[in-house]
């Protein structure tokens, strides 16, 4: 019988990149014969070196590759067979695309793809903990490949690479594998960023992560996966029997991460975590960060929560077309001293998603160490999360997702015939939009026009290259922040 070869294309449908590899010995890909067949899988990359934090390719590089294969028999499915693809067997197809090959029997019989994505020590520790497991169950195989991380995720120079995972569906290997299927990788870790709003007198500069996992699984319970095309997420974490918890008082020693340059952003990566009750306060995941309060030289700590806030401040009066240039009357961030709301929990950590934490006002110094920061809920520093679905980046509110834009992000402007209009949308239901501007800035104002935001200088111009910020908010209608946007203001040109 003739050898008959049938090439599938895969895209593997991610933002990948590259960081520095090393070279590995080669796993020879068995040659086919005339009862198999040789499917080509596709994968984009590209290659890039990493610096103190990762760069936005450097989340998606792919190192090493395990696949396993699901055989469907009698409606289960069982694994047939393990198949690891190092580096050196992922060849160049084009600028943007690399290719490897697996050998299958050539047969109608089911089968199912899961892949693993730089997860090679961990897929290799499973098997050598549990012999062969050819025949063994999916659903009890995938729970028990986990990951394992005793300090923090390392995310400089040489940099840890980030596990992913991804799967096809069931189907014939003859018949139903169509050219072209998408399979897409989704990152196993969650991404957690702190920034702090221009014009708040806090210098960040250390962050301690209370309550870190120190073990994730890399495949997630599709359980809590909505696999709808162009609806990609997880909508609950997927635990490990044992998260492997910090104890409270090795955190200062274990989960510390310092910052430069006043915020942190793609240096702290987390496994999963479970949601809390309020009055579980001590044993959720939080952070406490240390910082500098309004120009001192003492360093004092705040503890800040992955929870929605207690008390929400009123609006200023945007009737008034000046409004900017008056202080509001009442603090104008998102909540009072970082306390949870009653009835409110601290949200889980998702895979795949990306928390930003921002601070939107410090009203005095904080604690003198991170162990009594961490013991209360009171805090001078008002801050609020936002999750952004890293599959697609919709926002994740309420535990659905949403689309979310604001264009241009960045106004430039110049006096007199400079202003700029920014279109803003989303899919959130009846939505509430506030404006919130720094009141020492007078050189522009924000209103809402005619469905847009209408940026306007005035003749007090500033030098060119001057920046302002405003924000943008969004509320539902029982006037609970949802999402904040940051908008940035570039004064251009003098008339």
């Amino acid at each position: 019988m003739s050898r008959i070869f049938h090439y599938i294309l895969f895209c593997v449908c991610i933002l990948l990149g590259a960081g520095c590899v090393q070279e590995e010995v080669p796993v020879p890909v068995p040659p086919p014969s005339p009862e198999t067949e040789t499917i080509t899988l596709y994968i984009k990359d590209a290659s890039r070196a990493a610096t103190r934090a990762l760069s936005e390719s450097d989340e998606s590089v792919v190192e090493d590759l395990d696949v396993l294969v699901f055989k469907y028999k009698n409606g289960e499915a069982r694994l047939y067979q393990h198949i690891s693809v190092d580096r050196s067997l992922i060849t160049s197809v084009s600028d943007d695309k690399k290719e490897f090959q697996i050998t299958l029997p050539r047969d109608n019989d089911y089968y199912q793809f899961e892949i693993f994505a730089n997860a090679k020590s961990e897929v290799a520790a499973y098997i050598q903990a549990n012999g062969d497991p050819t025949g063994k169950l999916k659903s009890d195989i995938l729970p028990e490949i986990v990951s394992v991380s005793s300090g923090v995720w390392n995310s400089g120079a040489d940099y840890r690479k980030l596990h992913m995972w991804g799967k096809t569906e069931g189907s014939k290997t003859l018949t139903q594998l169509n050219t072209g299927a998408t399979i897409k990788l989704f990152r196993s870790l969650v991404r957690v960023d702190v920034e702090v709003n221009v014009g708040v007198p806090f210098e960040l500069k250390e962050i301690y992560v209370y309550n870190r996992p120190t073990r994730g699984r890399i495949a997630p319970d599709l359980t809590f996966w909505n696999g709808a095309q162009g609806q990609e997420r997880f909508t609950a974490p997927s635990l490990p029997a044992n998260l492997g918890l910090v104890p409270l008082d090795e955190t200062v020693s274990r989960s510390k991460y310092t910052v430069t340059g006043g915020k942190s952003v793609r240096e702290i990566y987390l496994y999963e975590t479970e949601e809390k009750g309020t009055q579980n306060f001590m044993d959720a995941t939080f952070l406490v960060l240390g910082g500098r309060y309004n120009g001192s030289s003492t360093t004092t700590y705040y503890r800040v929560n992955f929870a929605d806030m207690l008390k929400l401040p009123e609006a200023p009066d945007y009737d008034n077309p000046n409004w900017w240039d008056t202080p509001p009357g009442q603090d104008t961030s998102t909540g009072e001293s970082g306390m949870v709301g009653a009835g409110d929990s601290y949200h889980p950590l998702i895979r795949n998603h990306h928390y930003q934490m921002t601070i939107t006002a410090a009203n005095g110094a904080g604690f003198a160490t991170p162990q009594k920061a961490s013991e209360s809920l009171s805090s001078q520093l008002s801050s609020i999360f936002i999750a952004w679905n890293n599959t697609d980046q919709q926002v994740v509110i309420d535990n659905t997702s949403y689309t979310f834009k604001v264009s241009p992000s960045v106004a430039e402007v110049n006096y007199p015939h400079g202003s700029q209009y920014i279109d803003f949308e989303t899919t959130f239901p009846n939505p509430v939009w506030v404006l919130e501007g720094d009141p020492t800035v007078t050189w522009f104002h924000v209103s809402f026009h005619n469905g847009d935001i209408f940026v306007v200088p005035d003749a007090n111009y500033p030098p060119v290259g001057t920046v302002g910020y405003f924000h943008l908010l969004l509320k539902d209608q029982g006037g609970n922040v949802k999402l904040t946007k940051q908008i940035k203001v570039v004064y251009i040109q003098q008339p």
